[in-house]
C-alpha cells in the first residue's frame, strides 16, 4: 500500500506511511477493546446488552471516521500505473533531477513551458513524467508547476525589491500567462489573494 523511494522519500509518502501507523494502530486498539468487553461478558462482569452493541457500534463508527476523513488509505495509486515500466528507484532518480531543474534552473518562469517540453529535458516520455508527479506529488502536471510558480510569487511579494511591482507584474514574472490563472492558483495553495498576502505583511 504505501511506496518507498529510499532515502529521498517526499512528504506525501511519509504521510500515508504515517497515517497508514496511525490506522493500524487504531484498529489495533478497537479490536482489543472489543475483545475485551466480550471476555467480561463471557464472565458476567457486564451484561451483553447494552455494553456489547454499543461498544461494537461506537468503534465502527469511529473507524468509519477516520476512514472517510483519510479515503487515499484505500486507493490503489498504482493501479493505473501496473505497465509502466518506472520503478520506484527510478521514480526517486527522476523525481530529483525534476526537483532541480525546479529549485535550481526554476524552468517553472517559462510560461510556455509544458509537459512534453519538460519531459524532453528530463529524457523521459510526457506520460512517465505525468506518473511522477502524480504518484510523488499526489498532484497533476498543471498543478505542480502553478505551486512552484506561486512559492516563486510569495518570495516576491515579500522582497522589498518588488515592492512597487503590481500583482499583475509579479504573475507574469513568476511564469504565469495571465491573471485570473494566478489569482485562482494563490488563492488555492496560499488560502488568501496575493492582495491581501501583501497587505498582510505591512500590518
Amino acid at each position: 500500500m504505501l511506496y518507498y523511494l529510499g532515502k529521498n522519500r517526499n512528504s506525501f509518502y511519509l504521510e500515508r506511511e504515517s497515517t497508514s501507523k496511525k490506522w493500524l494502530i487504531l484498529l489495533t486498539i478497537a479490536t482489543i477493546l472489543m475483545f475485551t468487553n466480550y471476555i467480561l461478558i463471557f464472565f458476567s462482569i457486564v451484561p451483553y446488552y447494552p455494553s456489547g452493541s454499543f461498544t461494537f457500534s461506537f468503534l465502527m463508527i469511529l473507524l468509519a471516521v477516520w476512514a472517510l476523513r483519510k479515503p487515499f488509505l484505500f486507493k490503489k495509486h498504482k493501479s493505473r500505473y501496473i505497465n509502466s515500466p518506472l520503478n520506484d528507484v527510478k521514480i526517486t532518480e527522476y523525481f530529483n533531477e525534476l526537483s532541480k531543474l525546479m529549485e535550481k534552473d526554476k524552468l517553472y518562469m517559462d510560461p510556455e513551458l509544458t509537459l512534453t517540453k519538460l519531459s524532453l529535458v528530463i529524457g523521459i516520455s510526457s506520460k512517465q513524467l505525468s506518473q511522477i508527479i502524480n504518484q510523488v506529488k499526489n498532484q497533476n502536471y498543471s498543478q505542480y508547476i502553478a505551486s512552484h510558480r506561486v512559492e516563486e510569487a510569495k518570495r516576491m511579494l515579500t522582497d522589498k525589491k518588488y515592492k512597487d511591482y503590481k500583482i499583475a507584474a509579479i504573475a507574469y514574472e513568476s511564469g504565469f500567462n495571465n491573471i485570473s490563472t494566478f489569482n485562482s492558483a494563490f488563492k488555492r495553495f496560499r488560502n488568501t489573494t496575493a492582495i491581501q498576502f501583501r497587505q498582510s505583511l505591512t500590518t
